[in-house]
């Protein structure tokens, strides 16, 4: 396979960009100062921002809002772009950007000095790519009777058939899964605030986050109003409090602007992992009962 990088080893690569432009991975070029000074059509077609939008701006900036998958803010003295600026050494790191469309997305991303003729560092090219383990639930499954039309996860319809055939998984197979079920915290007091428009926005950037941010295995889906649901196969009681809580910390860490006002978003979580002694109707119980516990504990928290 092709490194990208090794195709901007040359430092003025600025004067002729053609060959930039024909990548399908995400290439900004930022200068000592990290302001982009280059942005590429592919990184507009994964972030969503065109270059109008993001020549000039720090690359830590408010706009991509980058963070770790620690959940850590990009700290512009302790990131490897600055690391890489200072001592010529590439790099690699995962991290999670916002999309304009206000979820959020990880990405990988390399990182590769750029000289000048005398050898001297004078930028970096920042290589990225979305690195979503599935595609949108929408090209998975053509059948439009299945999609939620707000949120473009799967409607209840849906989930109610997929419960039936992972209770039968789970019998027949001893195939575990678990159930997450996720409320918008404080939704009536953003609707009664920002409108309808912006809690519609609210919703669908919580779905689509989950979307992308999720195996290619799990399954999500609108539940309720505000309710959303996810089937986790083949998942352990650790891997699922790193899995949910995970969810969690990428909505609080998500800004939602209107003009510039911040819309407050938190999510509460209730989740438990299918016994062969339950059925539909008594794991949504359990579930249910834990958000409500998350609920009570003021929100932005996640029960097991």
């Amino acid at each position: 396979m092709i490194d990208n990088s090794d195709i901007l080893e040359d430092g003025d690569i600025l004067q002729d960009t053609d060959i930039l432009e024909e990548l399908f991975d995400g290439v900004c070029i930022v200068d000592r100062g990290l302001t982009i000074i280059f942005w590429n059509r592919a990184a507009e077609m994964i972030t969503g921002f065109n270059r109008k939008e993001m020549l000039g701006k720090p690359f830590t900036n408010e706009i991509l809002n980058p963070i770790t998958y620690q959940g850590e803010s990009f700290d512009k003295d302790k990131c490897l772009i600055t690391r890489t600026l200072a001592d010529g050494i590439k790099r690699t790191e995962n991290l999670f950007f916002q999309h304009k469309r206000v979820y959020r997305m990880p990405v990988s991303q390399h990182i590769t000095p750029l000289k000048n003729d005398t050898s001297e560092i004078v930028a970096a090219a920042v290589i990225f790519k979305d690195s979503s383990s599935r595609l949108l639930f929408m090209q998975r499954n053509a059948d439009i009777v299945n999609i939620d039309s707000v949120t473009e996860v799967a409607n209840r319809s849906f989930i109610d058939m997929m419960l039936h055939t992972k209770f039968n998984e789970l019998r027949s197979y001893g195939e575990s899964f678990a159930i997450v079920l996720i409320d918008i915290d404080h939704y009536k007091n953003i609707k009664a605030i920002f409108g309808n428009a912006v809690a519609e926005m609210a919703l669908k950037m919580v779905s689509m986050t989950l979307l992308k941010c999720s195996r290619n295995t799990d399954i999500i889906g609108r539940w309720g109003e505000v309710e959303l649901i996810v089937i986790i196969p083949n998942v352990n009681e650790y891997q699922l409090n790193v899995v949910t809580n995970r969810f969690r910390m990428l909505i609080e860490k998500t800004r939602l602007l209107v003009g510039t006002r911040v819309v407050p978003i938190t999510i509460s979580l209730g989740a438990a992992i299918a016994q062969p002694v339950d059925n539909e109707a008594t794991i949504i119980k359990r579930t249910d009962m834990l958000l409500e516990d998350s609920r009570q504990m003021g929100g932005n928290t996640l029960s097991l």
